[in-house]
């Protein structure tokens, strides 16, 4: 469980996890699990964003069960989901219950038995780099959507740091075979 007593030390743990590789696959794995982990055993789908198709696609997932991940594989930035309003405005966005939740978000909801659901942005330099989705079976945690954002902005630089390494480590190779 998740108190105020312990919420910092976890956080700082998890940080150093998240900050602890380059590999964005490692980076992304690890914001999975820190997300899980702050909500309190949550279920959690990491998406990146691909401005060439105006689509969210789905970079690493806990917990959800597989019909949930295939239908989620990719989302048009215009889906009726939780995201729709987080790419949009760029803020997170909460459904209390599945009967106030958009088409697609209600009904993964209902599949599974969640309590609630979160969605943050992942911003980097003022740059949508992607989104987190969060749904919890513990209610408290939907009031801890602050200390998310928080934990999804530094997410956030972690994922644009290892995008931009991979994209130096490419290029490096390839000037390599010049």
């Amino acid at each position: 469980m998740t108190t105020d007593s312990n919420l910092l030390p976890r956080l700082l743990l998890l940080q150093k996890t998240l900050f602890s590789s380059l590999r964005l696959k490692d980076v992304l794995d690890a914001a999975v699990v820190q997300f899980a982990d702050i909500g309190n055993g949550a279920k959690v789908a990491v998406f990146l964003s691909d401005n060439d198709s105006l689509s969210l696609k789905l970079m690493s997932v806990k917990g959800y069960q597989d019909a949930t991940a295939e239908q989620v594989r990719i989302l048009s930035f215009t889906s009726e989901s939780l995201l729709k309003p987080v790419v949009q405005k760029r803020q997170p966005a909460v459904a209390y219950t599945f009967a106030e939740a958009p088409d697609i978000s209600a009904t993964i909801m209902q599949r599974e038995g969640s309590a609630g659901q979160i969605a943050l942005p992942l911003i980097a330099s003022n740059l949508l780099v992607g989104a987190v989705l969060v749904d919890v079976s513990d209610p408290a945690v939907l009031s801890m959507v602050d200390v998310l954002k928080d934990v999804s902005d530094l997410t956030a630089l972690a994922v644009a740091n290892a995008i931009l390494f991979g994209r130096s480590e490419y290029e490096r190779e390839r000037l390599g075979t010049l």
